[in-house]
């Protein structure tokens, strides 16, 4: 699985990540995380997870670049690279954009698609407390997500979104 550090208690030595394309936090423990590193909050990672007696658990935790992928990914996609039929769809604005973004869970699509928020260009545009107070209320009269996005998630957003333009 792959995911986000949310939050991490160095005095305790454990946190939460927050896993890609759902809402759900998962429990990690700072043993688990590579001996040379600290873990920080925007760090992405990937994982497994077991099962423990107090719930489900990270393990085996190591750290990715945003949007990396695993190897069998990478095989896959090779052959796909050189088309020519690839690049143009990518250059159009379209809802699929929003697939693109890492941090954007399908409830946060679904949110941002309500809100009339359609493409990463539309993300691109927003100011952050702008676009959070529209989310808010489409949220608040939609009941899209439990969880809606804080202003840290939206500027994160829209700093990723001016780097795809």
């Amino acid at each position: 699985m792959k995911g986000k550090i949310q939050k991490y208690f160095s005095f305790r030595g454990y946190g939460f990540i927050e896993i890609d394309e759902s809402e759900d936090n998962i429990f990690f423990h700072k043993s688990n995380y590579p001996i040379n590193e600290i873990p920080a909050i925007g760090q992405y990672v990937e994982f497994s997870v077991i099962e423990t007696p107090k719930g489900k658990e990270a393990q085996e935790i190591r750290l990715i670049e945003p949007g990396s992928e695993t190897p069998e990914e990478q095989e896959i996609e090779t052959p796909e690279t050189p088309s020519t039929e690839e690049q143009p769809e990518e250059t159009p604005a379209t809802e699929e954009d929003l697939d693109q973004m890492p941090g954007v869970g399908p409830k946060y699509r679904q949110l941002l698609k309500a809100a009339q928020v359609k493409t990463i260009k539309d993300i691109a545009g927003y100011e952050p407390d702008v676009l959070l107070e529209k989310l808010l209320a489409v949220n608040q009269e939609e009941n899209i997500t439990k969880r809606p996005p804080t202003l840290a998630n939206i500027e994160d957003w829209i700093t990723k979104a001016k780097n795809k333009e």
